[in-house]
């Protein structure tokens, strides 16, 4: 986990798989973490989530009382 501007948390996660022998093809995750939002960025890994995706910008704050 690194430290990015303005105080964002970054971690960069790669998926070593020995089937594929292709490391241009390895799966990366990078997860930021700016204020309550968390920012996921992935590259190939349609080998594990092949209909669905995690791409995208999460709230991290508390869900609202009802």
């Amino acid at each position: 986990m690194t430290k990015g501007k303005n105080d964002e948390l970054i971690a960069d996660f790669s998926v070593l798989n020995p089937e594929v022998t292709d490391p241009e093809k390895q799966a990366h995750l990078r997860l930021t973490k700016f204020g309550h939002y968390l920012h996921i960025e992935t590259q190939n890994t349609e080998r594990y989530a092949s209909r669905g995706w995690f791409d995208g910008i999460y709230r991290g704050s508390p869900v609202p009382p009802q």
